[in-house]
């Protein structure tokens, strides 16, 4: 028998809660009611009172998600931001068939993920990584998008002079308009199309730029640096390395994330010459599963200074590493 459906709603409005109840009950699912500011539990769906929202309240959903309002408390005025929160929402209980098509369509995508990948400290190799994992993905036929929220990636994989947006030319306000076109303006690398960061500026409107990504690939791949992403990603992963500096940022990385609520965390480890440590004590220490230990690359630095970008040497122990790594994230 097939496991419900879980639909998770962040509001402290009981009646609300109870008319998003309603809804889940057609298909039988079950409801978790969160209070606002909570960050997402796991869920197939996530739903927002759209009027109970604070700038500082952790992401909710991927994109835009699915917001919600009460209907007698729509009208009347107020000021531009209750109206602006208003403006996507579905208004309960009248429009209870929009909710229902919504959260049709929000499980329809739950094949889509997006994987953040963390560098526990600079230098850690965590664009390397994402880069070779996208690629790796593509490889096998996993459709797959790279995204730069911290910047270096057109450089690492000589790009610069490739035709196609960066961040900076897609404003906020313009992100719904190239929707699943944009995968298909991007630049290119080994079949990946790269979101990048050139010198006007880095990502503005990320969740609904994000959103647009997914209607063309399967997977989103962040480049996130020592950042948690602003977004709610399927799996985070953390980039290791195993000396003190590396082990004690990759603890903190991971304990955020895991009070942010993100479902999925896991560690990967970099070795470094000179410094032999068991993988195992290094997991055991950071207190996340260890899913890949990558090779020193001791050509990596002079390849990338002759254009040979991450994933070039088809025979390499990394790419070979990281081939397993992408089946162990996206089998």
């Amino acid at each position: 028998m097939a496991e419900p459906i879980v639909v998770a709603v962040r509001t402290g409005d009981n009646v609300l809660a109870e008319q998003v109840a309603q809804v889940v009950g057609w298909w039988e699912g079950r409801l978790v009611v969160r209070p606002p500011g909570a960050p997402p539990p796991p869920a197939d769906v996530h739903v927002d009172s759209a009027l109970e929202r604070a700038p500082g309240d952790p992401p909710w959903a991927r994109g835009r998600g699915i917001v919600v309002v009460r209907s007698d408390q729509v009208g009347g005025g107020g000021d531009a931001a209750a109206q602006g929160a208003l403006a996507h929402a579905i208004t309960l209980p009248e429009r209870a068939g929009d909710l229902a098509d919504a959260i049709a369509i929000a499980l329809a995508a739950r094949s889509s993920r997006t994987i953040g990948v963390l560098a526990a400290r600079g230098g850690a190799g965590a664009s390397v990584t994402a880069a070779m994992l996208a690629r790796m993905l593509a490889e096998r036929g996993r459709s797959a998008a790279l995204v730069d929220l911290v910047g270096g990636l057109e450089h690492l994989l000589a790009l610069e002079d490739e035709p196609g947006p960066r961040w900076a030319d897609l404003e906020e306000q313009s992100a719904p308009f190239v929707g699943s076109h944009l995968a298909g303006l991007l630049p290119t690398w080994a079949g990946v199309p790269v979101l990048g960061i050139d010198s006007r500026g880095g990502p503005g409107a990320v969740g609904p730029v994000l959103a647009a990504l997914h209607e063309s690939v399967s997977t989103v791949v962040l480049d996130a640096g020592r950042c948690r992403p602003p977004v709610v990603c399927e799996t985070l992963l953390v980039v290791a390395t195993p000396e003190p500096a590396g082990v004690l940022g990759a603890r903190e990385l991971i304990a955020d994330a895991a009070t942010a609520g993100s479902p999925d965390i896991r560690l990967v480890l970099r070795r470094v010459p000179g410094i032999d440590v068991d993988p195992r004590e290094v997991e055991d220490a950071c207190g996340a599963p260890l899913v890949g230990v990558l090779p020193h690359a001791r050509l990596l630095t002079s390849d990338l200074a002759r254009g040979v970008t991450p994933g070039d040497r088809r025979r390499s122990r990394l790419v070979r590493t990281m081939r397993t790594l992408a089946e162990a994230l996206v089998p």
